[in-house]
């Protein structure tokens, strides 16, 4: 891992113009921590590569600092001795810490973004043995279930907090008082939210007690080429750190193709793993590696860099 005062000498190193790309990459790679866990080189260079990107990209001069900041609030800051892929092998399946996953200590799981399919759920009720509530607006087809698995389909989309009441769409709170989970306890519930892009609104205006009632949290983030935009997901983001969540891991989605930003490339759509662990001491890295449980989102298409981002 880089110290925070040898990734500023980068960065400013780069910001006034005195070191060139094939510089900061030598620089990257001899800095690298003699005891740390190495790599297939395809991963490391990979990695090595995207993470320079990141810092070229975060300290451009057209970035603004809520971009910076956005940027950072991704970086890997919990430990997983344990992952594990629930759902698909590709589309619809998604990496998470069983360190903090028991039987007995769950009592349910919400699944927003479902599309006609959803071994996400399946996978969680098998396993956990909870009912998962499903929620799509978008197709009414409710997916097939395991003969052990109870899942509770809903034609209904999620609403932010805030937002005007509308045809088939619901705020958290006002499902967490249908489905008779207004008063559950903290870390009771999980979360899997895969709603292209209305998940921003949705943890920008979520109240604390809502999100502090999840023991993890599965989050496709869409769109980060919208800059403009990036305020307000900041917002979102803090939100969840708030209420006691630190990112375990994260991976670029390769259906999402890549942004620029900053003259650089960055995935735009990034999968994200929050765990929480509210009163813990982080120990962010600056970057994350490809996981055994990582896989493409489209099959057919080559897998993006892994998602690295510069501790600064």
């Amino acid at each position: 891992m880089l110290s925070l005062h040898v990734l500023f000498s980068l960065v400013l190193a780069t910001a006034v113009g005195t070191e060139d790309e094939t510089c900061l990459m030598q620089r990257l790679m001899a800095l690298r921590a003699p005891g740390s866990i190495r790599y297939p080189d395809t991963i490391s260079k990979a990695s090595e590569q995207l993470a320079l990107t990141l810092v070229l990209a975060a300290e451009h001069p057209s970035v603004s600092n809520e971009t910076n900041a956005l940027l950072r609030s991704f970086r890997p800051c919990a430990e997983c001795k344990q992952h594990r892929r629930y759902g698909e092998s590709n589309d619809g399946g998604y990496v998470m810490c069983d360190d903090d996953m028991q039987l007995g200590q769950l009592k349910g799981a919400y699944s927003y973004g479902i599309n006609g399919f959803d071994g996400w759920a399946n996978a969680i009720s098998e396993k956990f043995k909870i009912p998962v509530f499903e929620y799509d607006c978008t197709n009414p087809k409710q997916p097939t279930k395991c003969p052990t698995c109870d899942l509770r389909f809903n034609l209904e989309c999620l609403n932010s907090n805030t937002a005007k009441p509308k045809d088939k769409f619901g705020t958290l709170s006002q499902h967490f008082q249908r489905n008779g989970h207004k008063d559950l306890a903290n870390a009771s519930l999980l979360l899997k939210i895969d709603v292209e892009g209305a998940e921003w609104p949705v943890f920008a205006e979520e109240p604390m007690e809502n999100l502090k009632k999840f023991r993890e949290i599965i989050v496709e983030f869409h769109e980060l080429k919208q800059v403009a935009q990036h305020p307000s997901f900041l917002k979102a983001v803090s939100n969840i750190l708030r209420a006691g969540f630190v990112v375990e891991h994260i991976h670029g989605n390769n259906n999402g193709g890549q942004a620029f930003l900053g003259e650089r490339m960055i995935p735009n759509v990034l999968e994200v793993t929050y765990l929480q662990r509210p009163g813990s001491a982080p120990k962010c890295l600056d970057h994350s590696t490809l996981l055994p449980e990582d896989a493409k989102n489209n099959a057919k298409m080559p897998d993006l860099p892994p998602a690295l981002l510069p501790k600064m």
